[in-house]
């Protein structure tokens, strides 16, 4: 009896042992804390819709939707400019399918340095036809603003036309060009964009 009551001493004594052993390394850092694992889950994002080029090569009416802006330009270059005129360029390619019409978007960016003015229209999403570069003598800025369409000389701009696009033994001209809808300055642009788009016949 003695000695089996000395056996569990010595096996109680060895357990309160490695307990404040292991109690004593774990305090000074001598044991290794275990990894702390974290799973982060991510969920893709789905790219928003972008536009793609479809400007017609036939016959026909076409709307064409067409951006004015400038990397100089205060409003031009707010993070909301570019997502209003991304979402009224689908929206407006939409009104032309429904119409039953082609369309097309043009991006033109009065900045002096051309490849300032591309990098810029590149926040925009994609155009069928970039103009850049000459300020305001840059050829788009002359037929939509100062020429045959005249508007305000503001940035940013929104001008929708509707024009007929004739095709005649390999020859190409664009007649009755006319302007559906003018926006110039981020308030108006918003303002449209929130109001529905609307556009004239």
């Amino acid at each position: 009896v003695f000695g089996a009551r000395l056996g569990n001493g010595i096996k109680s004594w060895r357990v309160r042992l490695l307990l404040t052993g292991g109690f004593l390394a774990g305090l000074f850092g001598l044991i290794p804390r275990p990894v702390d694992l974290h799973v982060r889950w991510s969920v893709p994002v789905l790219a928003p819709e972008t536009y793609l080029p479809e400007a017609r090569v036939d016959s026909g009416p076409e709307i064409v939707f067409v951006f004015i802006g400038s990397s100089q330009c205060r409003w031009s270059t707010d993070p909301e400019a570019q997502q209003l005129v991304r979402k009224a360029k689908l929206a407006v390619r939409e009104t032309a399918h429904q119409r039953g019409h082609g369309f097309a978007a043009i991006g033109i960016a009065r900045d002096m340095i051309a490849s300032d003015g591309i990098e810029h229209l590149d926040d925009f999403g994609n155009f069928d036809e970039t103009l850049a570069g000459r300020g305001w003598m840059n050829t788009g800025v002359m037929k939509y603003i100062y020429g045959d369409l005249p508007g305000p000389a503001a940035t940013p701009q929104i001008v929708v036309v509707k024009r007929h696009v004739r095709v005649e033994n390999g020859q190409r001209s664009i007649v009755d060009e006319r302007v559906l809808t003018r926006k110039a300055g981020l308030v108006e642009i918003r303002k449209w964009v929130e109001t529905g788009m609307a556009l004239a016949q």
